[in-house]
């Protein structure tokens, strides 16, 4: 309070000067009619620009506050899209015949990983038990074969690829019959190696390799490659032979776990017999 009485006793002149400013602006202002006109245009200006800057304050406010709503709402739809949810519709094919009993069972899977940069390469598919999946199946596509399923849980599986240095299938010479093992050497993607085919067999560039049957995992004939390349193995007895696949396992999207109706049956022969 004493500073403010030193302030008023130090500026009363001034501030005496500045009250009659305001009081002859005022009485000039309410008996003049043109300068009480201009005095509104000008306030009215002033006090336009005032609110117009608040407003787009406000505006600006108000547009991040509707920004975060409509994210919100847009991902709300998304949510209900079809293209959101991850199918458990078991797709599959029948055959059925008077003579024939169906031996062995395709379902529709969309692959949800798949890798082709290592060694050992796994895909994963969107189908698990609950859609009828399980460990050992094998895993097709339109142009070939693509691996062995592993592990399975309630909606997804896991595959070991073709691509896997772990991997080995029983191939044929489509053309002769004749039969030997396959794998991936873990270098290019797209080339195994068929082994553990006689000396004796003639064989061409472009012979067709197919699965052998002699397994419990994948069906006789399905598409492997070609043969690219045919040499001598080390001891001169059997041929190495550079296969081309047919399937580019880099624009993979779509397969087919195929389950072997008879498995069970069959592996159980096995056992008894000692050759597991």
């Amino acid at each position: 309070m004493k500073n403010l009485l030193l302030l008023l006793t130090r500026y009363h002149l001034f501030l005496l000067f500045l009250l009659l400013e305001l009081l002859a602006f005022g009485l000039l202002v309410n008996y003049n009619n043109y300068h009480r006109s201009s005095y509104i245009n000008v306030s009215a200006s002033i006090t336009g620009g005032i609110f117009a800057r608040v407003q787009r304050v406000k505006d600006y406010l108000i547009l991040a506050k509707s920004n975060e709503q409509l994210a919100a709402e847009n991902a709300q739809i998304k949510n209900t899209l079809v293209s959101s949810y991850k199918s458990n519709r078991v797709s599959y094919q029948d055959i059925y015949d008077s003579v024939y009993q169906q031996q062995w069972r395709y379902f529709d899977c969309k692959i949800a990983y798949n890798s082709i940069n290592k060694q050992q390469n796994i895909l994963i598919l969107d189908k698990g038990a609950k859609q009828g999946i399980a460990p050992d199946m094998a895993v097709v596509s339109n142009r070939g074969v693509v691996g062995i399923v592993r592990n399975v849980s309630n909606n997804y599986c896991t595959v070991l690829s073709l691509l896997n240095t772990n991997v080995v299938i029983s191939a044929k010479l489509k053309k002769s019959g004749h039969f030997g093992t396959l794998r991936w050497d873990g270098k290019n993607t797209r080339y195994c190696y068929l082994t553990d085919i006689p000396n004796h067999v003639i064989i061409d560039d472009g012979d067709t390799i197919v699965t052998s049957g002699f397994s419990t995992v994948f069906p006789e004939g399905i598409m492997i490659g070609v043969a690219a390349d045919v040499n001598k193995s080390d001891d001169l007895n059997f041929y190495q032979i550079k296969v081309r696949l047919t399937e580019d396992f880099g624009s993979l999207t779509h397969v087919h776990a195929v389950g072997n109706m008879f498995k069970q049956e069959l592996d159980s022969l096995k056992k008894m017999t000692g050759n597991d």
